[in-house]
């Protein structure tokens, strides 16, 4: 009969694969995932040895996956940032076109509307005065 000494199963890391696949980045948490579901698979066969590598590469894959989701936010972040700062200098730059336009119209209509009502009504007034007075 063969006595082996009772060795400690390896971590599976399965939690962390779980969190980061649902918080980070999915398609790299599902090898995550997968990987920690053979470290469980080899220590329930009791090959330990192999446990351990294959925990080494859950461990990995989870922590790859950790960083790869927090590099995609960073990225989607200053996106973000870079969209909002160029809609603000567009709707600005817009903004101060239409009110520099709309000013030029109001001073030509108020210019033209003064000038031509003066000048009507000076005629007028002068020819209904001179016509029955």
């Amino acid at each position: 009969m063969v006595i082996r000494d009772p060795q400690t199963p390896a971590n599976d890391y399965l939690i962390h694969a779980i969190l980061v696949t649902i918080f980070c980045c999915w398609p790299l948490g599902i090898v995550a995932i997968i990987k920690a579901l053979n470290v469980r698979s080899l220590n329930d066969r009791g090959d330990y040895a192999s446990a351990q590598q294959a925990s080494k590469e859950a461990k990995n894959w989870s922590i790859g996956t950790l960083i790869a989701g927090i590099v995609t936010e960073c990225v989607a972040l200053v996106v973000v940032i870079v969209y909002v700062v160029v809609a603000a200098v567009v709707v600005g730059t817009a903004t101060a076109t239409i009110d520099k336009a709309n000013d030029n119209f109001n001073n030509n209509f108020d210019n033209n509307f003064n000038n031509n009502f003066d000048n009507n009504f000076d005629n007028n007034f002068d020819n209904y005065f001179d016509n029955y007075f």
